[in-house]
């Protein structure tokens, strides 16, 4: 066996500019990350920028070579990069996800959604019921997951559905996971008790700064504020749900006025929820997703870099209240877009079958029947899974970053707009990998 080694293609180091050196792998993930002891910094640096390294002993070596950043000088790691996608894309979990209503109690700024009144009709329900029932044996497991417009608008089906899904399931002997984004405004008491019931325990809702910002950014749909009857119920399920498989993402739709506020925005929230280790914070930009609604705060919305701003923040200042959400895009296939997963359906509320969770008629790749069968376009599901890999950027296939983005950040791009070649570089990698360092008190080598 010959011992000479080189550094693996997807290292990547990063400094905090306060003297401190983190190695990161994308192929390796969280788990990837390490400190490297200011003694060895100037040898560590030049061994991760040789062509090749003489396995001679040396303590440092050793533990590069023990940690994966240090490889055999003719191992093919490509090889390695294309396996972790097609087990991501093939992955056996049927994964649905059930718009129970295109309807919506909120009329948010940058909601680009048309709202209407439909509900998920019986016919739908039993059409979803009917294909688990026929086909839950050809998977490994069933994750259910409940969007909108606002799901629990839909609370009924949910509960009609569940119901019916977990005893399929059960004498399947197919584990069962199920999981709500939510405004959180009807996460009432009676609510949360029937969803608990359903064995719905992951829930997200979305908060977007102080009771002033957020009752100006998430409306009702009469115009009155929603934050203090949110965190009401965020602090009844923190109070009162003992269910120790529950958990709650509170998610930050984030703006300038945001960023401004988040210092005593993330205060109020730690104080409420860190103490709590079911919930963490999730925070990521307000984009145009589309529609007329999002111009009124046009002004109002991030540059590209300055969500830097907030995760330096909280590399600085994190305390009981975590971002894991946000940490899960460095590991591999983080940041791929989870329409590219084979066994993966949206369904609208209407029976229409999707990849992507925008009700939009040009996501349509087929429909449901109540009967249990599924009508799909094979040639359109194989673009949403594959066929954004055709055309990756010429730079994509030596990016240290390409294990955790696989260029499938958003496969919609590739699919209705295929002049457009979309890159998934993770812009704020390096304060994610320094506040993932600190929040799991990674190994120093």
């Amino acid at each position: 066996m010959s011992n000479l080694y080189r550094p693996s293609m997807f290292n990547l180091l990063i400094d905090d500019n306060a003297d401190n050196l983190y190695i990161y792998n994308s192929y390796l993930g969280i788990n990837g990350i390490r400190r490297i002891k200011k003694d060895t910094q100037e040898q560590a640096k030049k061994l991760l920028n040789s062509k090749r390294v003489e396995r001679n002993g040396d303590a440092l070596v050793e533990k590069m070579i023990e940690c994966g950043y240090l490889i055999p000088i003719d191992y093919d790691e490509k090889c390695d990069r294309e396996q972790l996608f097609y087990d991501y894309v093939t992955d056996t979990t049927l994964n649905l996800l059930l718009h129970t209503t295109e309807a919506c109690n909120f009329r948010c700024k940058y909601c680009a959604l048309n709202f209407n009144n439909t509900v998920v009709s019986d016919e739908v329900c039993d059409g979803l019921v009917n294909f688990v029932r026929k086909n839950v044996k050809r998977y490994t497991a069933l994750h259910m997951e409940w969007f909108g417009g606002e799901p629990l608008i839909g609370i009924d089906a949910i509960e009609k559905i569940s119901k019916q899904l977990i005893k399929i399931c059960k004498e399947a002997q197919v584990p069962y996971f199920s999981s709500i984004t939510t405004n959180g405004y009807l996460l009432t008491e009676e609510n949360v008790k029937r969803l608990i019931d359903c064995r719905v325990f992951s829930f997200c809702v979305t908060i977007d700064g102080l009771k002033t910002t957020h009752d100006n950014q998430r409306v009702y749909i009469d115009g009155s504020p929603t934050w203090d009857r949110i965190i009401s119920n965020l602090e009844y399920i923190r109070d009162n749900v003992r269910n120790r498989y529950v958990s709650c993402t509170i998610r930050g739709n984030f703006t300038k006025q945001m960023v401004n506020d988040l210092p005593e925005f993330y205060n109020t929230l730690n104080d409420k929820f860190g103490f709590d280790s079911r919930f963490s914070f999730f925070v990521r930009p307000v984009g145009d997703w589309g529609g007329d609604r999002v111009k009124q705060i046009y002004d109002n919305l991030l540059a590209s870099n300055q969500m830097q701003d907030v995760y330096q923040y909280l590399i600085e200042n994190q305390k009981g209240l975590k971002n894991n959400v946000n940490l899960f895009t460095l590991n591999p296939c983080g940041a791929v877009c989870r329409s590219t997963k084979k066994n993966r359906y949206i369904i609208t509320s209407k029976g229409k079958i999707q990849k992507c969770e925008s009700c939009s008629p040009a996501n349509e790749i087929g429909y449901l029947k109540m009967d249990g069968t599924m009508h799909l376009d094979n040639h359109l599901a194989a673009m949403w899974t594959v066929g954004h890999r055709r055309r990756m950027h010429d730079l994509c296939d030596s990016c240290p970053l390409s294990c955790s983005c696989l260029w499938g950040t958003c496969p919609k791009n590739t699919v209705l707009t295929p002049e457009i070649r979309n890159c998934g570089y993770i812009t704020e990698y390096k304060e994610l990998v320094i506040l993932a360092a600190k929040t799991y008190n990674v190994e120093i080598i």
